[in-house]
């Protein structure tokens, strides 16, 4: 692929070598360029799934993105094999009451589920590098963000229907069928289907596909070249995206389907996958 636009810096080129923040909730924030704000998820060992501390860490870096406005682009990438698996289950047995209850359930899954629409909501123009499985709420994730680059060897899928609750959160079931039509949005959605780096490209979900080694190379060009644009023009573009979008009411998606996963998650058959995927991994 013939690379156009911005050529990077030498200290550009090495994601972690800039101002890099290393925090100890499994996201780093810094800053590689001015303009830039990039959120990297840290969770190697766990795929990228997110827990309670991570999901912190993510709005922390948003609430910074809201205080200075200076920052005009959000690059989200994540280290390791894996974009993000999702929800990390190690954090939960199935139980809602485990978690509080179906109140306490709520207001977690919409403090998940708040993340994909503030990216979507923010001034900043989002650009997510893929590389590796986006799952369930790893998919989301990439959904909210406006410019996705995948590496090859990325795969989305949402599994969900196969532990007994419902492949509709985070907005998922809005912007999906949005972005890939209704169709293909179902057969990910119902079937449990995967699709792979090649096949997102062709549905629309990601705008360029690129060598592993180079995706997040390709993601950072595009923000430096983001950023040579009018801040204003970018902003007010992207509402009228988002407003585009927005024909139905996606918050309103959003906390539907919230709800809807709470009830899902008091069926008994959630608890069982969770306990024969622990016993499976107890035997390894």
């Amino acid at each position: 692929m013939t690379v156009t636009g911005p050529q990077l810096h030498e200290n550009e080129k090495h994601p972690n070598g800039l101002g890099d923040t290393s925090t100890n909730d499994g996201v780093n924030v810094d800053v590689p360029r001015a303009g830039i704000l990039r959120i990297t998820l840290n969770r190697p060992h766990r795929l990228n799934a997110l827990d309670d501390i991570a999901v912190e860490g993510i709005h922390g870096a948003l609430d910074l993105l809201e205080s200075e406005r200076s920052h005009r682009v959000v690059l989200l990438r994540s280290l390791g094999r894996a974009f993000c698996s999702g929800f990390d289950m190690n954090d939960y047995d199935g139980d809602p009451e485990s978690r509080g209850g179906a109140a306490a359930l709520v207001d977690q899954m919409n403090r998940l589920a708040d993340i994909p629409l503030r990216l979507r909501a923010s001034r900043a123009v989002v650009v997510a590098a893929v590389r590796g499985p986006a799952v369930g709420g790893g998919l989301a994730l990439a959904l909210g963000a406006d410019i996705v680059f995948a590496g090859e060897s990325a795969a989305f899928s949402l599994p969900q229907t196969r532990l007994g609750v419902l492949a509709a959160e985070m907005g998922i079931s809005f912007l999906l069928p949005r972005v890939v039509g209704t169709n293909r949005a179902a057969d990910l959605m119902l079937r449990g289907r995967t699709l792979d780096a090649a096949g997102a490209h062709a549905a629309g979900l990601v705008a360029e596909v690129w060598p592993d080694e180079d995706v997040d190379d390709a993601a950072l060009r595009a923000a430096i070249e983001l950023c040579n644009h009018s801040a204003d023009a970018l902003a007010a573009t992207k509402q009228f995206l988002l407003a585009g979008l927005e024909s139905g009411n996606l918050t309103s998606t959003v906390r539907r389907e919230t709800d809807a996963q709470v009830l899902s998650n008091y069926r008994p058959e959630l608890r069982a996958s969770i306990a024969r995927r622990r016993a499976q991994q107890s035997t390894r």
